[in-house]
């Protein structure tokens, strides 16, 4: 009885490892999805961009020229399968030519 508890607690203590490593696993291969998709964007400004996922949670950082930029990095991103929610805190910073 005691050799069965045993093998059963063993058993136990190791499917709960392998559930707790399956989140991380799936977080990084979302994380790489997103990534080549920035990566193999047609806007070069895009393909600079970080991230940061978690749980379903995706936040886009960086600094874009426009507005628009900043948009098409979120709807870049949108299709990847995992990513429930974006927060985009990628920011805007045009470059103003200085007339003295």
């Amino acid at each position: 009885m005691i050799a069965f508890e045993s093998a059963k607690q063993t058993t136990e203590k190791h499917e709960s490892q392998r559930r707790s490593r399956e989140p991380v696993i799936e977080c990084c291969v979302i994380t790489q999805a997103v990534m080549i998709r920035l990566r193999s964007s047609l806007y070069r400004v895009l393909r600079i961009l970080t991230c940061e996922f978690r749980r379903g949670h995706l936040i886009i950082c960086g600094t874009v020229p426009t507005y628009y930029m900043k948009q098409m990095a979120q709807e870049t991103v949108r299709p990847v399968p995992g990513v429930e929610k974006i927060t985009n805190r990628v920011l805007v910073q045009s470059k103003t030519m200085d007339f003295g």
